[in-house]
C-alpha cells in the first residue's frame, strides 16, 4: 500500500494472455508424450514380431537342414541300387539272359 491509502492492483490482462499460452503448452506436451508413448508401444511390438520371426526363420532352417541331411540319405540309397541294377544287367547280358526293355 502506498501512503496515501490507495491500494494497486497488477493489471490482470498481462496474466490472461499467459495462461491460454502455458495452458496450450501444456496440452501440446501432453499430446508429444502420448505420442510417444504409442511409439515405443509400437517399436516393442516391433521387436517382438522380428524375435518371432528370427525363431520362425531357425525353426525353417532346421527342417531344411532334416530335409537335405535325408535327400543326401536317398542319394546314397539310389547309388547304391543303380550300381546294383547295372551289375545284374551285365551279369544277365555275360550270361546270356535278355535285358528287359
Amino acid at each position: 500500500m502506498s501512503q496515501s491509502g490507495a491500494e494497486i492492483i497488477a493489471f490482470p490482462g498481462a496474466r490472461r494472455r499467459e495462461a491460454p499460452q502455458d495452458a496450450r503448452l501444456s496440452a501440446a506436451l501432453a499430446e508429444l508424450h502420448a505420442a510417444l508413448e504409442v511409439q515405443r508401444d509400437a517399436i516393442a511390438a516391433w521387436r517382438g514380431s522380428i524375435e518371432e520371426l528370427g525363431g520362425a526363420t531357425r525353426s525353417i532352417e532346421a527342417s531344411l537342414d532334416r530335409y537335405r541331411s535325408r535327400l543326401g540319405a536317398l542319394q546314397t540309397g539310389l547309388i547304391s541300387l543303380h550300381q546294383q541294377s547295372s551289375k545284374l544287367r551285365d551279369w544277365g547280358e555275360t550270361h546270356g539272359h535278355a535285358t528287359p526293355g
